[in-house]
């Protein structure tokens, strides 16, 4: 059996977090969501109990990742500073996950600038993606204007090309 999951972040209005815009239309949701149901008395996949209507209990709604992650709190202001200085695009977040064959969902090993190519045990497969497939499959998810043969904003960092440290403004 096979856990799934699902995530949607979205920037609150004024952060300076690169924006990542998603489709307008999900016309397509057939072929590549699922339904899962349990056919016998016993459960087996611990599914919540189905209802109608919108959930009751909300959990994580509240939720502020800020309050309760210093790694977070230490992170952001790399992320600026990648940004404003260093020429990082939104369009790079997409493609370092999907030319990196990575989940952005999935557990790691390590983090994704420390990976070591593409036998790393972090990698879902060993297959290499041409630029084309990589724009093709950031298109299906993200609007973008990049073309076949796009470059990078900011090329990833791995083994061979670490990060470099890092002055974070206090």
């Amino acid at each position: 059996m096979t856990q799934c999951g699902a995530a949607t972040v979205t920037p609150q209005r004024g952060s300076v977090f690169p924006r990542i815009n998603g489709l307008e239309s999900c016309k397509k949701w057939l072929r590549s969501f699922f339904y899962v149901k349990n056919t016998t008395d016993t459960d087996m996949i611990r599914l919540p109990a189905f209802s109608v209507g919108p959930p009751v209990n909300k959990p994580n709604w509240d939720y502020d990742p800020k309050e309760l992650h210093a790694e977070v709190n230490q992170i952001h202001p790399i992320v600026i500073i990648l940004k404003d200085e260093e020429g990082l695009e939104a369009d790079d977040l997409l493609a370092t996950f999907i030319s990196r064959r990575v989940s952005p969902l999935q557990r790691r090993l390590h983090k994704i600038c420390h990976m070591s190519g593409r036998h790393d045990p972090t990698r879902i497969t060993t297959v290499e993606l041409t630029k084309a497939e990589v724009r093709r499959r950031i298109k299906a998810i993200a609007k973008t204007t990049m073309t076949d043969d796009w470059e990078w904003g900011k090329e990833p960092h791995d083994r061979a090309h670490p990060v470099p440290v890092a002055k974070v403004p206090t």
